[in-house]
Parts: C-alpha cells; sequence; structure tokens
C-alpha cells in the first residue's frame, strides 16, 4: 500500500467512526429510557435528597430504571452509553432491575455519601430500588 492509500483508508475510517458516533447518539435519544444524565442534568442544591423525602420521576413520558443493587445503576448507564440495548434489557428481565412506573410517589430510604444515587422505595411495597438522583424531583 502506498502513501495515498494509506491516507485514504485513514480519513475513509475516520469518517466512518464520526458517522457511527453520530448513529449511536441519535439511537440513545429515541430510546424509551435515559442513559447517563448529562451536564445540564447534574444535581443542584435542591435535588439533594435526604432519607424520607417524598419524590417523583422528572419524566411524564418514560420510565426510569430501578436496580436492587446502587452498582447495577452504572451499569445500566454503562450499557447505554456503549448502545448495548441487549444488555439493558437482559438486567431487567433477570430482575436486576425493572423501570419504575410513570408519575408515582416514591419515598427515598437511602442516599450514599459522594453519590447520586438513592434508593427510592415505592409506595405499597417492601423493598426499595437504586436509581439516579438526576432523574428525580421533590
Amino acid at each position: 500500500m502506498n502513501n495515498a492509500q494509506g491516507r485514504r483508508l485513514k480519513g475513509a475510517s475516520i469518517i466512518l467512526a464520526i458517522g457511527t458516533v453520530i448513529a449511536a447518539g441519535a439511537l440513545l435519544s429515541k430510546g424509551n429510557s435515559p442513559s447517563k444524565p448529562s451536564h445540564s442534568e447534574k444535581m443542584t442544591h435542591e435535588d439533594i435528597f435526604k432519607t424520607g423525602d417524598v419524590v417523583w420521576s422528572k419524566y411524564d413520558d418514560r420510565k426510569i430504571p430501578g436496580c436492587k443493587i446502587d452498582e447495577d445503576v452504572y451499569r445500566y448507564h454503562r450499557h447505554g452509553r456503549e448502545n448495548d440495548v441487549d444488555a439493558q434489557r437482559a438486567m431487567v428481565l433477570t430482575a436486576r432491575c425493572r423501570m419504575l412506573p410513570i408519575a408515582v410517589q416514591m419515598t427515598v430510604e437511602q442516599t450514599k455519601f459522594l453519590s447520586d444515587n438513592v434508593c427510592v422505595r415505592l409506595q405499597g411495597e417492601i423493598d426499595c430500588l437504586w436509581t439516579n438522583g438526576c432523574w428525580l424531583k421533590k
């Protein structure tokens, strides 16, 4: 392969990579569940939750994930960033996570120091599920 062919191949690879990133972004933006919260969705001092707070989902049009284990919330996010919808679906099908219903009152049961994740209990249920606090409102 000569120098010109190498440059063309490199240019084509860059264009393909950019197209893949754009396509992945478009797919994620059309999904039914939020991926990792964006910089504009960072928690503010009004969003800091404490045990006993009553909260609801910020979203009226989509469900948010709730997981039995705090670390699974991060895994769910990672699969979303990687556009691995099958892995997200597997986490729900194996009952590691489930989609929390829209417009349902929840109570904060646990928080973790230096974490945006909170454990919320749906009204009438025994156990709490971990979710990202950026997706909740008081």
